[in-house]
């Protein structure tokens, strides 16, 4: 009998390492800066701040549970369909996956600190200094507590002549305005009933044709200023 030689093979390999802890420092800190604290910052329309460490770590859950919903950054398109959007917003997967695995290993601070989190946002005007500005001609109080209030107010532009617009921002002067929609009214319907009520708003919700819809303002929209590609003809 002949025996023939067994041979054996063996494949060693190393197992895959864990991905390494998360940390605020190294990891969720740029994250926030990219993403949260153009309107989480001090002065702004965001509930609170998000500018360091200690502002971050009690919400850690919050933040992780409004990011893997993508309730936040808000943004209303569903993901995936048709082309990217101009100012489109959102985390990606790997961004969402890592402030996750960092909120469930109890939000931990990690070596060092944090780069610098970018200072280039702003509260003034991001489309330059206006050539006219349109306030309220009278102020409306808000209550402390309530539902949402939605009204309409009248605005009248201060202008004599034809002027060509190419681009337009609205401002709130308060932190409770939480978004704003601008129309033109190019007949004098609105005047005429804004005539009539003695508060400076009016409830209900503008159906004319002549009514121009120019601009949106909502609270943590990067592009709630509009600038037209074509000059615009206002008179």
């Amino acid at each position: 009998m002949v025996l023939a030689p067994l041979a054996g093979f063996v494949l060693l390999s190393a197992a895959a390492a864990p991905p390494a802890q998360p940390t605020f420092t190294h990891d969720v800190a740029p994250i926030v800066a990219r993403h949260c604290i153009t309107c989480h910052h001090p002065g702004f329309n965001g509930a609170f701040s998000l500018l360091t460490y200690d502002d971050v770590r009690p919400r850690a859950r919050a933040i992780a549970a409004a990011t893997r919903t993508r309730y936040m950054p808000p943004w209303k398109p569903e993901r995936g369909y048709g082309d990217a959007f101009v100012g489109m917003r959102g985390l990606t997967d790997d961004e969402i996956a890592t402030i996750e695995r960092w909120a469930n290993a109890g939000a931990p601070r990690g070596d060092g600190s944090p780069a610098p989190l970018r200072s280039d946002w702003t509260d003034s005007w991001r489309l330059g200094t206006p050539d006219l500005v349109i306030r309220m001609p009278e102020p409306f109080d808000v209550p402390a507590s309530g539902p949402d209030i939605f009204r309409l107010f009248v605005v009248p532009i201060p202008t004599t002549a034809v002027r060509y617009v190419k681009g337009i921002e609205f401002m709130p002067g308060t932190r409770v305005v939480h978004h704003a929609n601008m129309r033109l009214d190019e007949t004098p319907a609105s005047r005429e009933l804004d005539a009539k009520i003695p508060r400076p708003a009016m409830t209900g919700c503008w159906r004319r044709r002549r009514v121009i819809r120019t601009a949106i303002f909502s609270a943590g929209r990067l592009d709630s200023c509009l600038r037209f590609q074509m000059i615009w003809r206002g008179s």
